[in-house]
Parts: structure tokens; C-alpha cells; sequence
């Protein structure tokens, strides 16, 4: 059985083992001398301002900000990131404009290197839409995948063979051009995508080169939901980035059994292999139950091991942390379930530079300050079928964003580090609803200084602005943060 963790005692770690540094530009959090675990652990991670703002194609009369902020290595001395890109004033909650990839070569002295826009928001006709056919907006969601860098090798110091080259995957959603089926609910305001039979979407799949000059799409197909490969349909994305397995690459996704029913999908690893005309799917390896989970994530252990994660979408569930382990990518076995200390929101698994892995989600709390509309009080969410209309009056806040790090036997979450705590450095958002630090991501990057630092991207955003159309806020934006660790680096690249 898993080892488990109630939030009791959760909340213990949380006041034995952190102490808070003076707030300032670029301040850190870190352990107290008694929580130090000596030679390897994380130590600190940097509270920096907005790193990504916004893009410079914005269409003339809108407003657009970055967000969710995936990192991966592109080159030598070189990291990118996805970021994605929302429309500020939406019509709707979750109405998205696309994803770049940002080139950087550092943190302390950031400035991108090239911006490249790989997705944006096209038209179609809706096949599924009643009237039939009728003209929507395809609304591109962010983008995770995995890449080899260019100029990456293989362990033996040959060249790699599929250096320079990498896949993406997008979800792309049907929204109506029109408010005739605008819906108000409690808490979020605005249009919604098509719903019940009128749903149409499907992933895009994009292939990716780079030859140390300029990164850019060589291909793209759509892979909708109900197509076969290998005997699974592919579902929903991750929210890190894939890695290597000698010349494949895996990435965390949602998949279900083909002909199986709506409920059948399942987290998991897929394993993908670099072809003549780009990257495959050549299969699936299940972790999850059915229906069990969503946004899953992948890492690699200093044993060689896999350690995977995933959001929980049931109300058992939806506020514990799980972590399954596995030795050879196929069998896999839960080794821990902490109960109820995170929000019902994003969840990762992610790996210090020296490769002590964490836990990166937000805090479970229950609101404390005064909400200026009432229409911003999460607190009436009701749970899944079964749950007796309850209220939820706490675990939706995403103002707080902790790391855990995992035991050096991953059995259980030693004390965590506030990465974030937005009230407490920013005060009261300016619209009067809560912040959301959230989607939290990281990568071990190669930078310019031929170091190797674990860069955490995350996104900032006051909530009314994805749900009630405000303005945006100065904080608003992509986040690039260090996680510092003492142990001696492990290169996630050959080079």
C-alpha cells in the first residue's frame, strides 16, 4: 500500500520545516537548518517579477497576455519555452489565442533570444453544430511535446540521430462566433464552447526543427478523438514537457482503449519515435484508472526509475497528491498518496539540477480575506454526482504555490517551500477576486553560463480575468523562477 499522509499532518511539515525570507524582487524561500537532508535537496527558488508579458502580433483591439510557461533544452547553452497566449477581456472563461516558443539563454539577465508564434486561433465550419456547419473559432489551447536538442548526443558521444527535432501537441476546441448560447453561471461569466452533440475537437499534432538559427513548424495533422493508433485514441496533453528514452522520446498523455466509452480514459506514458516525416506514436502504457485522472506528468529518477503524477478528477481524489513509480515504463505500482493537501487545481512532478524530485501544486486553503464580488466566491462549486450538493468553502484559492519534495525512497513528501505566496508579496489583486499562480512546470536547463539550473515556469493572473473578463493585471504573465538544489548537477543532456 501507498504511504499516506492526512493534511494534519501535512500541516505539521508545513510549520516545522519552512522559514520566509524578506519580500523583495527576486526573493527566496528556504529550508530551516533542521529540514536540510546534507548533500543533495532543494535549497531555494527565486521569486523574479513577469518574465513573458505579451506577444507582438496581438490583433488590432484586443489585449492579449502570456501564461501557462513550459520549458525545454533547445540547444547547447540555449532553453525555450511554450507559452501560451490569452486573450485578456474573453468572451469566455479558458478562451485562448495560442502558444510561442521563446528562446533564452538566461535567467538573472532574461531577455528572449527570438519569439516564435507556432499556434494561433483559426476558423472552420462545424460539422457537429446545429444549424449545421456553422462558422466557429478554433480556440488553441497550450501546447506541451518533447525535443531533442540540436547538437544533443548519445550517451556513447556519437551524434544523436534526431538532434534538432521534436513534436507538440495542441488541443483544438470549436467555440460559436455568437453569445445566442451565452451562459451565466455562479462564479464565471461569458460564451462557452459548443456543448453535448454540437462538441467538435481534436488535437493538432505539429512537428518541429531546429538548426541552431531558427526554430519552426515542418508539419502539422489533426488527430481527432475516435482515431485509431495502435489501439488507443489519444486524449488530453500534459502539463510538462516529455523525455528522452535512448532515441525515442515519452510523454505523459490521457488515452483510452479504442471503441471504449467516453469514461475510458486513462493516464499514462506514450512513447514516441522520430520517422521521416516527423515523430509517431508507437505506443501507451496505462497508470491510471478509468476516469481516474487528468494532466499528468513524467520524470525520470536518478535510479533510472519513472516517477508519474496526474490530477485527480474525482472528489475522493481532486486534492491529493499521488506519485506511481515504475522500472521498466510498463508495470506500474502507487508508492504514495498524501491526502488533501493541495487545491483542486494543476499538479507536477518535476526534478531538482541534482535530481531530487517534487511535487509542484498549489496550497489547499480556505479564503481568509474579504472577496469584492460575490460572483468571485468560488465557494459554491458543488463536488461530482454523489457529493449531496455540498459546498466547497476552500480547495479552488491558487494564491499559493509549494513545492514538496519527495523522499530520497519517494514513499513520502518531506516539508514543503512556498515557491509563491501572491497575497502576501503582491497584496489584494486589483480587481477584488484572488490570484492564480498555477501550472506549475520545470525542466533542468543548459544556459549560457554552461551550467545546468532547474528552471520552473508558471503563469500569474488575477482570477476574474479568465472568468469575468477584467482587466489585466500589471502581475499578470509567464513566470521563470530557479529551483536551487546542493548536490552536484546531473546534465539532462549530452552535449
Amino acid at each position: 500500500m501507498p504511504r499516506t499522509l492526512s493534511r494534519r499532518d501535512f500541516q505539521r511539515q508545513l510549520v516545522a520545516g519552512m522559514t520566509l525570507a524578506p519580500i523583495s524582487a527576486a526573493w527566496v524561500q528556504t529550508r530551516s537548518p533542521g529540514a536540510s537532508r546534507g548533500s543533495s535537496g532543494i535549497t531555494s527558488v527565486t521569486r523574479n517579477g513577469v518574465r513573458l508579458v505579451s506577444p507582438s502580433d496581438v490583433t488590432p483591439g484586443e489585449v492579449w497576455r502570456y501564461g501557462l510557461t513550459y520549458p525545454f533544452q533547445i540547444a547547447p547553452r540555449t532553453a525555450a519555452v511554450f507559452c501560451n497566449v490569452r486573450r485578456v477581456n474573453n468572451p469566455g472563461v479558458d478562451f485562448e489565442v495560442g502558444t510561442d516558443v521563446v528562446l533564452f539563454d538566461s535567467l538573472s539577465n532574461f531577455k528572449p533570444l527570438a519569439t516564435v508564434a507556432v499556434s494561433r486561433n483559426h476558423e472552420e465550419a462545424n460539422p457537429n453544430s446545429n444549424p449545421h456547419g456553422e462558422r466557429a473559432v478554433m480556440v488553441k489551447y497550450p501546447i506541451a511535446g518533447a525535443f531533442v536538442p540540436f547538437g544533443a548526443k548519445r550517451p556513447d558521444g556519437s551524434a544523436h540521430p534526431h538532434a534538432g527535432s521534436g513534436f507538440g501537441l495542441v488541443t483544438a476546441q470549436a467555440w460559436p462566433l455568437h453569445d445566442r448560447d451565452i451562459n451565466f453561471s455562479a462564479d464565471r461569466v461569458g460564451r462557452r464552447a459548443y456543448g453535448g452533440s454540437q462538441i467538435y475537437e481534436y488535437l493538432e499534432l505539429q512537428h518541429y526543427r531546429y538548426d541552431g538559427k531558427a526554430f519552426r513548424v515542418t508539419g502539422e495533422q489533426k488527430i481527432h478523438r475516435n482515431q485509431d493508433f495502435l489501439g488507443w485514441n489519444i486524449g488530453e496533453r500534459p502539463i510538462r514537457n516529455g523525455i528522452a528514452d535512448g532515441d525515442d522520446l515519452l510523454l505523459a498523455l490521457s488515452a483510452r482503449e479504442t471503441g471504449s466509452s467516453s469514461v475510458g480514459w486513462r493516464c499514462g506514458v506514450s512513447r514516441w519515435r522520430r520517422a521521416a516525416d516527423g515523430c509517431r506514436f508507437v505506443g501507451f502504457s496505462p497508470v491510471t484508472g478509468l476516469g481516474d485522472a487528468f494532466e499528468p506528468s513524467l520524470i525520470r529518477d536518478i535510479d533510472n526509475s519513472l516517477l508519474f503524477t496526474a490530477r485527480g478528477s474525482k472528489e475522493d481524489n481532486r486534492c491529493n497528491i499521488r506519485v506511481w513509480r515504475s522500472i521498466d515504463g510498463t508495470g506500474w505500482k502507487q508508492v504514495l498518496e498524501a491526502i488533501g493537501p493541495i487545491s483542486m487545481s494543476p499538479i507536477s512532478i518535476n526534478q531538482a539540477a541534482d535530481g531530487s524530485a517534487y511535487i509542484g501544486a498549489n496550497l489547499y486553503e480556505v479564503p481568509t480575506f474579504p472577496i469584492g464580488d460575490e460572483r468571485y466566491n468560488h465557494s459554491g462549486y458543488k463536488g461530482q454526482t454523489g457529493s449531496g450538493g455540498r459546498q466547497r468553502l476552500g480547495g479552488w484559492l491558487r494564491e499559493k504555490l509549494v513545492l514538496w519534495p519527495l523522499s530520497p525512497d519517494r514513499t513520502r513528501l518531506e516539508s514543503p517551500i512556498v515557491a509563491r505566496d501572491c497575497r502576501g508579496e503582491f497584496g489584494p489583486p486589483p480587481g477584488g477576486s484572488s490570484w492564480h499562480a498555477d501550472h506549475p512546470s520545470s525542466m533542468t536547463l543548459q544556459l549560457a553560463d554552461g551550467q545546468w539550473h532547474n528552471v520552473l515556469g508558471y503563469r500569474v493572473l488575477e482570477r476574474a480575468e479568465a472568468t469575468h473578463a477584467i482587466d489585466a493585471s500589471a502581475r499578470s504573465g509567464g513566470y521563470l523562477e530557479e529551483v536551487h538544489s546542493a548536490g552536484s548537477p546531473r546534465p539532462t543532456w549530452n552535449f
